[in-house]
């Protein structure tokens, strides 16, 4: 997807060299769309970027396929189809999908806007509305569900200073600059970054994958999650950092993940890296944490002990 107004990176080749080198993920949506995708099938492909789904729906023999797209890769979707002699089977549509009425319902809704926090796309948004709107009854959404995970870690001092707010990075920029930067500590911002899975690996781990959400796109019916999930610590450590992963079903054969043990190699999601409030913890000790998406700030996530957890 090329969501341009909120991402302009999705414009660039750069983004999409990279994602279409992810084997697991292009390979895994091509093996739904061949699953799915049936002679005579309409397909929708919502946020089609450079169009390579879009395109593999048409060979897989769809009838014809609508590619939506907001964002300026647009027109290289529109070479790639002319270039594969495409064209005659595919509709590009400049739009965002949830503005957009097609002319008739579709067999199979594909899309891959997910991102590295993975509802920051509007996936669950944008799959709800084309559900209701665009999806025949009986057809086939792809990804079909997502199960998302939090991992507590703890972040090397050094490293964490160069990516937060801290007590030791606000009083250096202070002797700096002579200006008091404490008031930064307590600021309303997203205590947020992304982070390749390569850096994310050396963290120490403090517990296993604690799951917080489980999205079935195809009977889920509001746009927000609030979801608490309990996890043990593994290690006596202070947890200073929350790590997300997920594991997407696209259809009943394929899959893919980004777990940090599972994930490909050409794995090409940054991993969101939530900065809670630093606490200790021993092994053994109960953990709770919480998921928030589309409630109103602050979204993310948040742990504590389970000892602390007010009733």
């Amino acid at each position: 997807m090329s969501t341009e107004p909120l991402y302009p990176v999705f414009g660039m080749p750069k983004a999409h060299v990279k994602m279409i080198d992810d084997r697991a993920r292009t390979d895994g949506y091509i093996e739904a769309l061949c699953e799915l995708v049936r002679p005579g099938s309409i397909v929708v492909d919502i946020g089609t970027g450079t169009g390579i789904l879009a395109a593999a729906a048409a060979r897989a023999g769809a009838r014809h396929v609508y590619a939506i797209e907001t964002g300026r890769s647009a027109e290289t979707a529109t070479r790639l189809f002319e270039g594969n002699g495409l064209a005659d089977r595919i509709t590009l549509i400049r739009g965002w999908s949830t503005s957009i009425d097609l002319p008739e319902p579709a067999d199979v809704v594909v899309s891959e806007t997910i991102g590295r926090e993975p509802l920051e796309q509007r996936i669950l948004e944008l799959l709800l509305d084309a559900r209701e709107r665009m999806l025949k009854p009986g057809g086939h959404l792809i990804p079909r569900a997502m199960a998302i995970y939090a991992v507590p870690v703890s972040i090397p001092p050094q490293e964490l200073d160069r990516m937060d707010f801290t007590p030791p990075t606000v009083e250096r920029w202070s002797r700096l600059y002579g200006i008091d930067f404490r008031p930064l500590l307590a600021a309303p911002l997203p205590r947020v970054t992304f982070k390749d899975a390569s850096a994310v690996r050396r963290w120490a781990r403090v517990s296993k994958p604690i799951q917080v959400a489980d999205v079935d796109f195809t009977t889920y019916t509001e746009p927000v999650l609030d979801t608490t999930a309990a996890g043990v610590a593994t290690r006596s450590a202070i947890i200073n950092g929350v790590v997300l992963s997920f594991d997407v079903q696209l259809s009943e054969r394929a899959s893919f993940t980004t777990d940090l043990e599972r994930a490909s190699d050409t794995n090409s999601w940054r991993h969101a890296v939530f900065f809670p409030p630093p606490f200790e913890v021993e092994a053994g000790e109960g953990l709770v944490v919480s998921y928030r998406y589309g409630v109103g700030e602050p979204d993310g996530i948040s742990i504590e002990r389970a000892a602390d957890r007010a009733v």
